[in-house]
């Protein structure tokens, strides 16, 4: 379950991104990022990591969850980065149709 101070928490991250991405023309923040955009870093990294781990266990999320991974996908944020062993364990799980079709099936 979500918190409001979680969701408030996300929400504030969120928009530090957007403001990344008009910054920078991307949603690419490095994990070591600069003092304006340091914990907006470490956030967009537990993004990713949260996304891994719904793929690879194809564990029920809420729909709670469902809508954050498609706001992040729909402004840009790529859910794997580089070329180890965890890009290529996303891209075989074709990310983002999982979700597509469990909100599908929700309405």
């Amino acid at each position: 379950l979500l918190t409001s101070k979680n969701a408030k928490d996300w929400e504030n991250q969120f928009a530090n991104l957007l403001r990344y991405r008009d910054i920078h023309g991307n949603c690419d923040v490095p994990t070591q990022s600069d003092a304006e955009f340091k914990s907006l870093g470490r956030w967009v990294s537990s993004q990713r990591k949260k996304y891994r781990e719904f793929i690879q266990h194809q564990q029920g999320g809420s729909k709670d969850l469902y809508e954050r991974f498609k706001r992040l996908d729909e402004v840009g944020f790529k859910f794997s980065i580089g070329s180890g062993r965890s890009q290529r364990k996303t891209k075989s799980a074709a990310p983002f149709t999982y979700w597509t079709n469990l909100s599908d099936e929700d309405h």
